[in-house]
């Protein structure tokens, strides 16, 4: 476990582009997607496949993952880690996806 910077941090990258190869200028979109966007959130299985990069980045390949929420278009993925082998409790990642 990475002691060096301990803390809670936050990213967020909202747009309807769906990436981040933009090329910037007038024709590019900006800014977070209507509050009532509407669709169907991805599957768990979907859910959890998308996030295994993001918390392989994060060193949490091993944390144990509950994607069964949903918030209208966005799938919820949890994702507790496990140190030493053992669970934890509060330290939880949490992607919405």
């Amino acid at each position: 476990m990475e002691t060096a910077a301990p803390g809670q941090w936050t990213f967020r990258a909202h747009g309807p582009s769906g990436g981040d190869d933009c090329r910037k200028g007038p024709s590019c979109p900006a800014g977070d997607p209507p509050a009532n966007a509407t669709g169907e959130p991805l599957s768990e299985r979907a859910g959890k496949e998308a996030a295994a990069p993001v918390l392989a980045a994060a060193g949490q390949s091993g944390a144990r993952l509950f994607a069964e929420e949903s918030l209208g278009a966005v799938r919820i993925v949890n994702a507790d880690p496990v140190v030493g082998g053992l669970p934890t409790y509060g330290w939880s990642t949490d992607l919405q996806i």
